[in-house]
């Protein structure tokens, strides 16, 4: 998590960021659990950003085994 949340603090800082997309895929090599864990630590991983950066949408994609994304569940919409 710490990995992820300095390089969404660097884009953020440099491009004024206005949503930021977490994205698991299916036959991860880095992370070989089941899909179910990795939705799980996806969301882990949206609530996790969006508490840190309370003005910015966040959206959780998961890429299947046709590896096309698609969104799973709705948007976490910015905190003002």
């Amino acid at each position: 998590m710490t990995f992820c949340t300095a390089i969404t603090c660097i884009d953020g800082r440099a491009h004024q960021s206005v949503g930021i997309a977490v994205v698991a895929h299916h036959d991860c090599a880095a992370n070989p659990v089941a899909q179910e864990i990795q939705l799980s630590q996806l969301w882990n991983a949206v609530e996790n950003i969006s508490a840190r950066f309370p003005g910015v949408g966040v959206v959780a994609l998961w890429i299947g085994d046709s590896w096309k994304p698609q969104e799973v569940g709705p948007l976490v919409k910015p905190r003002k």
